[in-house]
């Protein structure tokens, strides 16, 4: 509190007990900016300020210590602490624009998650289609699919399924699709020209759900 009196430009002889009070008043709001704080009061003019303060009659003596440090609270808010900058103003088309690139980057981002977890599907239903072709027995068969995968009867057959028809079709598996849409457009008695014709949807980017396909299919 000294140095910022003392060892301020123009305020050597500012120290009285009015000034005393009111910058002891503010400076510990603003310790942490260091000798910037004192550098800040190069710009307060303390005994000129007092001086105003009294040429305008409005405080009495009692109050000038805490009006004084409401005046010097505000100068050094606007001499240390930065202004956020105000957000850039955007056109309508502007803002439309970005919720539309926003939206569309969501929607790659969840389609990039189905394509993944639908290949992670279809390689552990090729491992185990592996497993089925080297163990013809069933029982055999069912003991080592237990032992190596944790997965259920319903879910290895489907598996199986969606990796012997789409393992090499990464544009059907990859794309915007949930892993129960390729369970039933993998479904044996689904029609072959129903088939083509969801594939041909999936592959043009257009929506094909799991019940739409289950519809066709009965």
């Amino acid at each position: 509190m000294l140095r910022c009196i003392l060892e301020s430009e123009g305020n050597e002889a500012a120290l009285c007990e009015p000034i005393v009070r009111a910058v002891a008043g503010v400076v510990r709001e603003f310790e942490d900016h260091g000798l910037k704080l004192v550098e800040a009061f190069d710009s307060i003019p303390l005994l000129r300020i007092m001086s105003m303060m009294r040429e305008l009659e409005y405080f009495s003596a009692t109050d000038a210590p805490m009006a004084l440090s409401i005046i010097l609270r505000n100068k050094l808010r606007r001499i240390l602490i930065k202004p956020e900058p105000e957000p850039v103003k955007r056109s309508k088309a502007e803002r439309l624009a970005a919720e539309k690139a926003a939206a569309a980057a969501d929607k790659a981002a969840a389609a990039a998650v189905r394509g993944a977890a639908n290949a992670r599907n279809i390689e552990i239903g090729r491992q185990i289609a592996a497993l089925r072709d080297q163990t013809p027995n069933n029982r055999a068969f069912g003991r080592l699919r237990n032992k190596q995968f944790d997965v259920d009867t319903v879910a290895a057959c489907e598996m199986m399924r969606v990796a012997r028809m789409y393992g090499t079709r990464p544009e059907i598996y990859r794309s915007n699709v949930a892993w129960q849409t390729l369970a039933e457009l993998s479904a044996t008695c689904l029609s072959p020209a129903h088939r083509r014709d969801f594939e041909r949807r999936i592959v043009a980017g257009e929506p094909v759900r799991a019940k739409e396909i289950a519809a066709a299919r009965s």
